[in-house]
């Protein structure tokens, strides 16, 4: 089947989103399937329909001068790529021809609705006009479509701790979330989440057929692969001493930076054990709040804020950070953790539900609402050298087969199992 994969354009800055998208988009370039794929963002400087998987920007390809002139030959090319099916020599050589004279032609073409008015409608014509039998939405995006799709879920904390600002009033807020699930979820062909509670979560809020949710557990980022060891000085470039700890999250209120300041002031309280902690991430909003926090706890001298890293450099603090401090209230599924098992970087993580599921043994869990409880992780670890290499080990075990390419192997596996009812109708069927 042709596959349409649609997905906004987002900036390194935006965190987990991105290096989610960035990998599948990637892993798409070059995977071999016996399914073809067709990007479609929206925005971003990139467009290439003659790429070996074309990729169209749907901004530029539709926002075009209006004229009402030869909207036959428009309808005509639609009509004979429509009868060609895409795998074949003669279905590749229609698909080029048509990009060819849809380039020759451009000015003769009607106007398409814009983008951002009308993103549903321009989906429907790149569907018609690159013959896609199916859409996946990547991202948290959606727009109803004549075409059956499938939607990726990565998480529904608006619905379980709507109380956090960024999912109610600010950013992407409680209603703007809910619309799009509550629309897309239960006429979704495929949702795909990473988890069997992520699953339950879907099943329970939305009143979604179990059948039609699958669960395929997230990917390491390919970064964490694709990054080149480099011989860089981790400790002077950022001024870190050894043994420090890493938390790369955005600065959202979610990811509960504040409690780990608390983890740190009663471990040097309590235990005497002082320790410093290396946040990586852009501000969201509440950094000015965290900064003024470490001034009143008077943890100045232990809390570095790094700010947003290249890939290289993140590497390099994952590979020698004493451990990874993921206190995030968010769940069930988070890509640090998997990061940090991938690159050698054991894993202190919040006790969130899906949790346990999505890292196993690998990690040491505690309870994002109790400093204390991380305080005592953090002591455990830095403390046992022996459980500390453990849970390396274990780290490694929990990704094998974690691969970008794993995951988009699962992906088409669903496709295949879809197609079969796909096929019962044309890309053209009309309803009389």
């Amino acid at each position: 089947m042709r596959v349409g994969v649609v997905f906004g354009n987002q900036a390194p800055t935006a965190g987990g989103g991105y290096t989610y998208q960035a990998s599948l988009v990637e892993a798409i370039q070059t995977a071999q399937t016996r399914h073809e794929f067709v990007l479609l963002s929206f925005g971003g400087e990139l467009h290439d329909p003659g790429a070996p998987v074309p990729w169209i920007n749907l901004t530029a390809q539709y926002e075009q001068p209006e004229t009402n002139r030869d909207q036959s030959l428009k309808k005509r090319l639609r009509y004979y790529w429509g009868r060609f099916r895409p795998g074949s020599w003669v279905g590749r050589a229609a698909s080029r021809s048509i990009q060819v004279m849809r380039t020759i032609y451009r000015g003769l073409y009607y106007k398409a609705p814009s983008t951002t008015s009308g993103a549903a409608q321009v989906l429907d014509l790149a569907a018609r006009d690159y013959g896609l039998d199916v859409l996946w939405f990547l991202t948290p995006f959606y727009k109803k479509t004549s075409i059956p799709f499938m939607v990726t879920v990565w998480d529904l904390q608006h619905r379980c701790q709507p109380y956090f600002p960024e999912v109610s009033v600010t950013g992407w807020s409680w209603d703007a979330r809910e619309a799009l699930y509550r629309d897309a979820l239960p006429r979704a062909a495929k949702v795909i989440t990473g988890t069997n509670t992520g699953k339950s979560e879907i099943v329970q809020f939305y009143g979604v057929n179990p059948d039609n949710v699958n669960v395929i557990p997230f990917p390491v980022p390919a970064f964490v692969t694709a990054t080149k060891p480099q011989s860089i000085n981790i400790l002077n470039r950022y001024r870190l001493a050894k043994n420090y700890l890493l938390y790369p999250a955005q600065f959202w209120p979610h990811k509960n930076h504040f409690n780990i300041l608390l983890a740190l002031k009663h471990l040097k309280q309590e235990h005497f054990v002082s320790l410093e902690m290396a946040f990586v991430g852009s501000d969201k909003g509440n950094e000015t709040y965290i900064r003024q926090s470490v001034e009143l706890l008077e943890l100045k001298d232990q809390v570095h804020f790094l700010g947003f890293v290249p890939d290289s450099d993140l590497v390099a603090l994952y590979t020698n950070a004493l451990a990874l401090v993921f206190a995030s209230f968010f769940g069930p599924d988070n890509l640090p953790p998997l990061e940090a098992f991938a690159i050698g970087c054991p894993v202190i993580a919040s006790r969130v539900p899906g949790a346990e599921e999505q890292l196993g043994s690998a990690a040491l869990f505690f309870d994002p609402k109790k400093p204390h409880e991380l305080s005592l992780a953090i002591k455990q670890l830095h403390e046992n050298a022996a459980l500390r290499e453990e849970l390396i080990r274990k780290g490694r075990l929990q990704v094998r087969g974690r691969t970008s390419n794993d995951y988009l192997s699962a992906v088409c596996l669903q496709v295949d199992e879809f197609e079969s009812i796909r096929h019962c109708w044309g890309r053209n069927y009309q309803h009389t």
